[in-house]
């Protein structure tokens, strides 16, 4: 196996959620040195670019990415201060994100994990 470059991000983050999303990597939110973020990035590894989507409704990091259904779940995490018991759902056709519940406790820094059983 070889190692090469790839285009760089719009932004430097760490903390994000990633996911694989119609063979795109998705990341989303996280931090940079600053503050917590709210922005989506998507890598397109075909033609090696990078474009911004969407932001989030809540700038979030250490939370979780799943995708169910062809739709993104982005779940808890911290807002730089609180963590969150937020759960919002970007829907790629739409090109938005919607919040759809609240966990029962605010959490981050947890595992997740989505598929079909």
């Amino acid at each position: 196996d070889m190692y090469h470059g790839l285009a760089s991000m719009g932004s430097v983050k760490c903390g994000a959620g990633c996911a694989n999303l119609n063979d795109n990597l998705l990341v989303c939110g996280g931090y940079d040195r600053a503050e917590c973020l709210r922005s989506v990035e998507m890598y397109d590894p075909a033609r090696n670019v990078w474009a911004a989507l969407a932001s989030m409704r809540e700038a979030r990091g250490r939370f979780n990415i799943a995708v169910v259904a062809d739709k993104v779940y982005a779940v808890g995490g911290c807002n730089g201060t609180t963590e969150l018991a937020t759960v919002e759902c970007y829907d790629p056709a739409l090109g938005k994100w919607t919040r759809v519940t609240s966990l029962s406790l605010a959490r981050s820094n947890t595992g997740q994990c989505s598929g079909i059983v």
